[in-house]
């Protein structure tokens, strides 16, 4: 759910520039975000459409990775659009 401009991966929409503010997550698993490149203020772009299965997003913040995860770590990340 949306709030103050906010809201989890999951549920942002596709193809906008969002920035990650936020990792609701313990320490192992924000240090396992970390190894496949994913922290707190990088600029991603959201790839997937569908409202199943796993999320595509590219990371420009790192070399423009594309990354895979699943909803329920989706579901702990939170971003907010990015100004342009």
């Amino acid at each position: 759910m949306q709030k103050n401009g906010y809201m989890n991966l999951a549920e942002a929409p596709a193809e906008k520039k969002l920035k990650i503010t936020e990792i609701n997550a313990g320490g192992d698993l924000r240090k396992r975000l970390g190894v496949i490149g994913l922290h707190v203020n990088d600029v991603l772009v959201k790839q997937t459409w569908a409202k199943w299965g796993p999320i595509l997003i590219l990371n420009e913040s790192n070399s423009n990775a594309k990354i895979a995860i699943g909803r329920g770590l989706a579901d702990k990340i939170i971003v907010k659009f990015l100004a342009l």
